[in-house]
């Protein structure tokens, strides 16, 4: 034990002995598999689908969604460490428990609160890194990746040119004798499409039930951030 409780060695970190090396390797292996866990989690769920939305929708390009992505992720790190922290001290203390390493170190008459010594400190640390990267690197980048974002739908245009385009819209409705029947519910046609703009259009809206509508309009603009035409 006379090794284990030595303050300096070759190689090692300085200050920190060999228990300590020890169970800071124990620790830091499971959080680095939380950090990954909870990072690819939290942008699925937060980034991913919204930008796989864009890319089929909007037209938005591969490589700035992939930009985009990483500009993103610091906000996710950041929501990833307090919870890998918490997973890596459960798994390890919990491995050691159950492998009685604990109840050995016990036995050599080292106490609960110099075991639990390196978690600390290794969560101090984390706390410094989450709060260096909150404050100054995740405004930065989600700054930047709004206006990568904005600056690459404002640039896509349609490429193609067409006249007199008519389009309508269905839905299946259920009759009074329970069988199905599709019923047109819009109909639009534009006399033109410019490449920007659809030009003198006319709705014929029959979607409320009891109503019909008939809607014109000089123009319409396509909407790329909220994916729909703007009449004008």
């Amino acid at each position: 034990m006379k090794i284990a409780q030595s303050r300096f060695f070759k190689g090692g970190i300085p200050g920190a002995s060999i228990m300590d090396r020890y169970l800071l390797g124990e620790l830091f292996l499971p959080f680095l598999f939380g950090m990954g866990l909870f990072t690819s989690l939290g942008i699925s769920i937060g980034t991913l689908f919204d930008l796989v939305r864009r890319v089929t929708e909007s037209g938005l390009p591969m490589d700035i969604a992939i930009q985009i992505l990483f500009l993103k992720t610091p906000a996710f790190i950041v929501l990833a460490f307090p919870m890998a922290m918490l997973l890596a001290t459960l798994m390890a203390y919990s491995r050691l428990s159950s492998d009685s390493e604990l109840i050995a170190l016990r036995s050599l008459g080292i106490s609960v609160y110099r075991l639990v010594i390196p978690a600390i400190i290794l969560s101090l640390l984390v706390s410094g890194l989450t709060f260096f990267i909150s404050d100054v690197v995740t405004p930065a980048a989600n700054y930047q990746a709004t206006v990568t974002l904005k600056e690459a739908l404002d640039r896509q245009e349609p490429a193609f040119r067409d006249r007199n385009i008519v389009y309508p819209e269905y839905k299946t409705v259920e009759m009074p004798d329970g069988s199905e029947r599709t019923i047109l519910t819009r109909l639009f046609y534009a006399e033109e499409f410019n490449g920007e703009q659809m030009l003198r259009l006319t709705i014929l809206d029959r979607s409320q039930e009891g109503m019909n509508q008939i809607v014109n309009a000089q123009s319409a603009t396509w909407n790329f951030k909220d994916n729909t035409w703007d009449f004008f």
